[in-house]
């Protein structure tokens, strides 16, 4: 049985700063425009600050921190208007992934990520957001390594990352884990069939599901708010 921890190769003292930053920024903990402490951090963890560096670096390439010489490192600001417009991109650069990829897996590879189809419904059942957000992650990262381009690989990273809040809002809608647990499968389908415009397609229907929820509850539920102060 594939476990969550499974899915990564061995963690390094970065890795885990940087997973605890980007947790501490999808659970909304650490918020928009607030300043990182790395001795808040090292004490936290219980480690030195050359990791935390490192891993500030890492965070700054990926787009979710802003390091201000002089000043520190603080969180960027994705805002809603954002987040739609990285789903409507990634919804094509990983649906391109996945077509590119499709004819490459073979029958070993659809068995894994058929296994971690399985592990996203337990983690769904079980109602654990986090560990779904890291299949979901892994995934994404499979595809990305089989379709021969370390270019689209890189971009589909870089627009990954600033979306973690949105990431994790998605993950708690009810009936949006179902929902792409189903695609998912269809996916496996037809990238057993060989059918890469197919698989394409379903994948970048995930994205715009996505894409489309965090309108409806960010910005046209926003809209309404402000419509019926000012009718107020």
């Amino acid at each position: 049985m594939t476990k969550a921890k499974s899915i990564h190769r061995p963690e390094t003292l970065v890795d885990r700063v940087v997973s605890h930053i980007q947790v501490e920024i999808a659970q909304d903990r650490l918020r928009a425009n607030q300043k990182l402490s790395e001795n808040q951090i090292a004490k936290q963890l219980g480690i030195s600050r050359s990791p935390i560096r490192e891993a500030l670096r890492i965070l700054e390439r990926d787009g979710l921190i802003n390091y201000v010489p002089g000043r520190g490192a603080y969180v960027n600001e994705v805002t809603p208007e954002d987040a739609c417009e990285i789903f409507l991109l990634r919804s094509y650069l990983i649906g391109l992934a996945v077509r590119l990829a499709t004819p490459a897996i073979n029958g070993k590879e659809i068995r894994t990520y058929k296994q971690w189809i399985k592990d996203l419904e337990r983690a769904a059942k079980q109602d654990d957001s986090q560990t779904f957000l890291k299949i979901t992650s892994a995934i994404e990262r499979f595809f990305a390594d089989h379709c021969s381009s370390g270019r689209l690989r890189r971009f589909i990273e870089t627009l990954g990352n600033p979306c973690l809040k949105y990431r994790a809002f998605l993950a708690s809608v009810p009936g949006y884990t179902k929902e792409v647990i189903q695609f998912h499968r269809r996916i496996a389908e037809a990238i057993e069939k060989k059918n890469p415009s197919k698989a394409e397609s379903l994948r970048r229907a995930i994205s715009e599901r996505g894409r489309v929820l965090i309108y409806q509850y960010f910005l046209n539920h926003y809209d309404k708010k402000r419509e019926h102060r000012m009718l107020g």
